[in-house]
């Protein structure tokens, strides 16, 4: 009796998006706390502000004990809808904003209410982990500027590449 050759992977690609699946919808629902906040200008500057202070007191991304930071990056036409979601563990990124104010990466400004909160000014692509900012889809739109067939030829040979690691 002939059988059917599994799929690609199939089981196993099944079986990790729904251990990930799992984890996420545990982050939201009951084994996560989260800090959200909404940013509404990334748009204009590419940056997002982490408050650690505000009137010389610890506030914010320094006094939160939430295990997820979230950061609600607004749409441009209508802030009252998403164009991304950032999340990160709270520890990992207070680390990383510490690195990219040594590394001189971020700067430390003072904004809100009457000047009275002090926060870190990251840029977005800084961060995102290494892996994405390298971003090898990037120059799409270069290769698409020198003709649509030479984008699509860009795209042929990224995806091969991809299929062949």
């Amino acid at each position: 009796m002939p059988q059917t050759q599994p799929k690609h992977n199939f089981d196993v690609d099944l079986d990790f998006g729904q251990i990930w699946e799992r984890r996420v919808c545990n982050i939201f629902e009951n084994n996560g706390s989260l800090e959200i906040k909404a940013d509404k200008i990334w748009h204009k500057s590419g940056n997002l502000a982490f408050e650690f202070k505000y009137k010389g007191h610890d506030s914010g991304i320094a006094k939160s004990q939430a295990l997820w930071w979230v950061s609600v990056l607004t749409s441009k036409d209508d802030p009252d809808n998403t164009e991304l979601i950032l999340i990160w563990k709270t520890e990992k990124l207070k680390e990383l904003l510490r690195r990219l104010c040594k590394e001189k990466k971020a700067d430390i400004m003072r904004g809100g209410d009457g000047g009275n909160s002090e926060m870190v000014l990251a840029k977005i692509d800084d961060l995102l982990p290494a892996v994405i900012q390298e971003k090898p889809w990037s120059n799409v739109k270069t290769a698409y500027d020198n003709g649509f067939q030479a984008g699509v030829k860009h795209m042929q040979d990224f995806y091969n590449n991809e299929k062949n690691r």
